[in-house]
């Protein structure tokens, strides 16, 4: 093993160093923004694959069944008159 101690190679070495430094937040940088754009689009991509599949909000299937019960629910509350203003006889 051999140690060399020369002053010429590691300023040329340290300056290197340091542009590689000051770059690099800045390739970070543009790398996070990259890959932030990146999840945002596959993010897209996963809402458009769900709209097309047919999968609906949660929500909106709940409120969809509960309007779906009103009508029945009406619908049978007029039967059910019905029923009792003819005297009790089906026709």
């Amino acid at each position: 093993m051999k140690l060399e101690w020369s002053d010429d190679d590691d300023d040329a070495e340290s300056e290197e160093e340091e542009d590689k430094k000051k770059k690099a937040p800045k390739a970070k940088a543009a790398e996070a923004t990259k890959e932030a754009e990146e999840e945002e689009e596959e993010e897209e991509e996963e809402e458009d694959k769900a709209k097309k599949s047919g999968v609906l909000d949660i929500m909106a299937q709940q409120l969809k069944f509960i309007a779906c019960l009103k009508i029945m629910m009406e619908e049978l509350s007029t039967l059910a008159t019905g029923f009792e203003v003819d005297g009790g006889v089906l026709r």
